[in-house]
């Protein structure tokens, strides 16, 4: 009884919270960090979804997006409180769309909606110059701003940048971005709210940070919340019955109608969001503070842990099953989209990462984590940790001085610049990216380019995070002339590896035929090496790390494959990349999914395939996708994924098999279903 009385979350301000022993001796709580051993060996079983469960959706999920360096060791969870990775294929994702978030609040029979008529009033908080929290903008493609704000160029060119190279480009009407370090606005330009401006071709309207972010307002709904009892609001949200016009008629999946507003010309108020009634024609006014204080109270996003704010719980966004609140994440939900009740019971693949371990609470909280919420220490003091940690922990006091010296020397060649990072005041990120170098010291430089190349600071760092492909550029963002971002695949070659001269095996320059020393490559080289780099992207933040804001720093990055450029790169000696290691597909052997070494990577429960493109329709059962399932009693291919339930994140075939059944009929396989919710690809 007396556990029922402490609060699951404690905040700023709250009671401190004492308990008593049986030997009358007294403790306090304290809101010290704890962190999880999360590594790729002795990872966190579920994730970090039970710990997200208890601590009221407060903390995120901790699992970590499979990469190159976990994906080995990850196993496959049927906890039910396993979660999976921020935009992970491994989730059943539903599209918050108008007919979805209608369906949403048929089939709990919860008021859900996205939430419209939010306006911007104070600029100390909400100008996107003043404010160091996320700005939320309206996008709208191949469309020319009707009335761009007036605005200096330094204001201008701060802004464009910041919303070119935002990381958040997968909704296609929303973004939420941050003003970016080392760009100022004019002090003119300090007060403007509600700020339009064109970028590329597309119109940018600065919102309210809560528009079109998608909420169960069952809780608001209550006539003991509302102020104007239960009817002032559910006469907004019930499709029954238009509050103006009683005769109106209304589309029993859309609840789409067309009502008068006083003497206001028709409008068409779709049952999938609600108006918050601030300076709306025709509605009683309600002042903005009066949403800021109640919306925190009693209105729930409809993604676990999520404010209302970043990926996940805007319309426009995919969210998982499985990162739906419990109110929503409901069998009738469930039924509906994916044709079954299991799907919240579904294996998910969970992996961890290198050097995430435990911290030891009893050793007193010695370092700071920057988060969205608070930070206990004052900035420049803050700052000085990542230089603490490197000094008195490794490079001066550690038992392995050699290896740190190796590590510190390849840092100052393979360097990033913490004020080019829009996180300079994170310590993980950069000890992370440090570490690569640690570990391997003594070993292969090649490891080190792959992993500083796939770091999200390096990606940050030299600019080529999310640079996309001419010709997707070229189609998306009407017809725009563009080229690959080239510093990375410059520095590389002049920073990382080759250098701007050949050299002999000597270390002397080698000369031409008339005695000047021969260069690498050459500006048409880099112009083609830069397409390699396309397609970068950061992972959604996660738990179990020091994180502030909606991209996760640390793990290693994805390629989106439709930023790709997908055309031949030319190499250093004249031919092109790829040409004398890898063959055609023309080439393989017959049945070659058969063959010994073979490898298939476990997917869990989504049948797309991660490492190839599907159309991401084919997921839902409704379509009725017919799946290549696998003999469970005959098939050879099936007794090696199965392994008696016991299912390997990676299997690589070390000898033939024979075929079985349809096994003989195909040329290749994308993906294999060895059980009900049990792909491999």
């Amino acid at each position: 009884l007396v556990c029922n009385t402490i609060p699951t979350i404690h905040n700023e301000g709250d009671a401190p919270v004492f308990a008593r022993l049986a030997d009358g001796s007294w403790l306090q709580w304290t809101p010290q960090l704890v962190w999880e051993d999360n590594t790729p060996d002795n990872h966190i079983i579920d994730g970090g979804g039970l710990v997200q469960k208890i601590t009221d959706e407060e903390t995120r999920c901790s699992n970590v997006p499979r990469n190159f360096l976990n994906e080995d060791s990850c196993t496959f969870s049927t906890e039910e409180t396993a979660c999976a990775p921020a935009g992970s294929a491994a989730e059943f994702d539903i599209m918050l769309d108008e007919s979805n978030i209608a369906k949403f609040s048929h089939l709990t029979g919860q008021y859900v909606y996205a939430i419209k008529g939010l306006v911007l009033e104070t600029p100390d908080t909400q100008n996107p110059c003043q404010t160091t929290d996320y700005t939320r903008w309206e996008k709208k493609a191949n469309t020319i701003c009707p009335n761009p704000t007036p605005l200096e160029a330094d204001t201008i060119a701060a802004l464009k940048h910041m919303l070119r190279t935002t990381g958040d480009k997968s909704n296609p009407y929303l973004v939420d971005v941050k003003f970016p370090a080392g760009y100022t606005c004019n002090a003119t330009d300090v007060g403007k709210l509600d700020i339009e401006i064109d970028v590329d071709g597309t119109c940018y309207n600065q919102v309210h940070p809560n528009y079109l972010s998608v909420y169960d307002a069952t809780a608001w709904a209550d006539d003991s919340k509302h102020p104007g009892g239960r009817n002032n609001i559910m006469k907004w949200a019930e499709c029954a019955v238009d509050p103006v016009d009683r005769s109106a008629t209304f589309d029993s999946d859309y609840c789409n109608h067309t009502k008068r507003v006083r003497d206001v010309e028709p409008r068409t108020f779709p049952g999938w969001h609600l108006i918050f009634p601030s300076n709306t024609t025709g509605y009683p006014n309600h002042q903005m503070n009066f949403w800021e204080e109640n919306s925190k109270l009693y209105w729930v996003p409809v993604k676990v842990g999520n404010d209302g704010f970043g990926p996940g719980s805007r319309f426009g966004d995919p969210v998982g099953f499985r990162d739906l609140i419990d109110t929503v994440k409901v069998s009738a939900v469930s039924e509906y989209f994916f044709g079954t009740s299991e799907v919240a019971e579904v294996g998910v693949v969970v992996c961890g990462s290198i050097g995430e371990v435990k911290n030891d609470p009893l050793l007193g909280a010695t370092f700071d984590a920057e988060n969205e919420e608070e930070r206990t220490t004052g900035g420049s003091q803050h700052n000085q940790q990542k230089a603490k940690i490197w000094t008195g922990i490794t490079a001066f006091e550690g038992q392995d001085q050699l290896r740190q010296r190796m590590a510190w020397a390849l840092s100052q060649i393979l360097t990033i610049v913490p004020g080019n990072i829009d996180a300079f005041e994170e310590t993980e990120i950069y000890v992370s990216y440090y570490d690569i170098f640690v570990r391997h010291a003594f070993g292969n430089y090649r490891d080190i380019l792959q992993e500083i190349a796939y770091s999200p600071l390096q990606a940050e760092h030299l600019t080529y995070l999310a640079s996309k492909s001419h010709a997707y550029i070229f189609q998306d963002e009407n017809k725009r002339v563009s080229s690959a971002d080239e510093n990375f695949a410059r520095e590389i070659m002049q920073l990382f590896s080759t250098g701007l001269v050949v050299l002999n095996p000597d270390g002397t320059p080698k000369l031409d035929q008339d005695g000047n020393p021969m260069q690498v490559y050459t500006n048409e080289d880099i112009m083609s090496l830069s397409r390699a780099w396309t397609g970068f992207q950061r992972y959604g933040a996660r738990g179990n790390i020091e994180s502030r804001g909606s991209s996760n720093r640390l793990d290693p990055m994805y390629i989106v494959q439709d930023w790709r450029d997908r055309f031949p790169k030319t190499d250093l000696t004249g031919g092109y990349i790829g040409d004398s290691y890898y063959p055609l597909c023309t080439d393989l052997p017959d049945k070659m999914f058969l063959r010994s070494g073979a490898k298939y990577r476990l997917l869990g429960a989504d049948p797309l395939p991660e490492l190839m493109e599907d159309n991401p329709d084919f997921a839902n059962p409704s379509y009725e996708i017919k799946r290549f399932e696998l003999d469970a009693d005959e098939s050879s291919l099936h007794s090696e994924l199965y392994n008696n339930g016991d299912y390997k994140a990676v299997v690589v075939l070390e000898q033939n098999l024979p075929c079985y059944g349809e096994e003989c009929n195909v040329d290749t396989v994308r993906v294999v279903q060895v059980a009900p919710f049990v792909y491999y690809e």
